[in-house]
């Protein structure tokens, strides 16, 4: 090896995870007293996971790209859990069941009346805690505007969506 010798790319990873392993163990060893570091737990498989989902359909991205890709995959995390996951489903409301059709509608054969479009809503929001209709206000403007972005020219759409009555 020469002067203009460099290190590939996975062998740059390895030397800075190992001494990271070794920093770490000399810090939490014999600085901070614990008898022992699972060093097996130090593992990124997850973070591994969640960028081969992002390189999945384009491989080379923006740093726009890969924020936009990162939001998709973490809603779509609360959609469903996969059958070949190895996590017990909670039986607890989540965010994503609340635009479940079937939902509304059990919603509506508990009350024993049929409420008007706007009042199920209302039912709807009020049974969230205030970080989940943050989380929700949040997803639906992420949403509405990338579809703002790609009706550019139909202002009554845009008034549709936006609610507002300028034409």
């Amino acid at each position: 090896m020469g002067k203009s010798a460099h290190w590939k790319p996975s062998q740059a990873g390895l030397l800075i995870s190992t001494t990271v392993v070794l920093c770490l163990s000399e810090e939490l060893l014999k600085k901070r007293g614990y008898r022992y570091l699972l060093t097996g737990r130090l593992i990124q498989d997850c973070l591994e996971n969640i960028f081969s989902v992002v390189r999945l359909r384009k491989p080379i991205r923006s740093a726009y790209d890969v924020k936009c890709a990162l939001k998709m995959i973490c809603v779509s995390q609360y959609l469903n859990t996969p059958t070949s996951s190895s996590y017990n489903e909670d039986d607890s409301l989540h965010l994503a069941d609340l635009l479940d059709p079937s939902f509304k509608a059990q919603v509506a054969q508990e009350s024993g009346e049929n409420e008007e479009a706007e009042e199920l809503e209302n039912v709807l929001l009020y049974a969230t805690t205030a970080v989940e209709r943050d989380i929700l206000a949040y997803v639906g403007g992420f949403l509405l505007k990338s579809i703002l972005k790609s009706i550019d020219e139909c202002k009554d759409c845009k008034a549709a969506l936006v609610g507002n009555d300028d034409k």
